[in-house]
């Protein structure tokens, strides 16, 4: 494998996209201030801050999952 290959640019995402920070956290893209992105829980919460290179790309399959959990929580009553 090359340094090239091992070395990802950081995702440079536009708000209101769903990404993952290098912990596994997916949120939501409000913006970026001080350097960073706000993110938040997807269907909202509180916003936590990610610098760029800690920012992912989100495999479709995770963003689909986080938004049947909104919809889920939505149709039981708890948001």
């Amino acid at each position: 494998m090359s340094h090239q290959a091992q070395t990802e640019a950081p995702h440079a995402p536009k708000p209101r996209e769903i990404v993952k920070d290098a912990k596994g956290n997916v949120g939501e893209v409000m913006g970026f201030d001080f350097g960073g992105y706000q993110l938040r829980p997807v269907g909202g919460g509180k916003e936590w801050h990610v610098v760029p290179e800690d920012v992912r790309e989100c495999p479709q399959e995770e963003r689909m999952q986080a938004k049947l959990a909104v919809a889920n929580a939505r149709s039981a009553g708890a948001l």
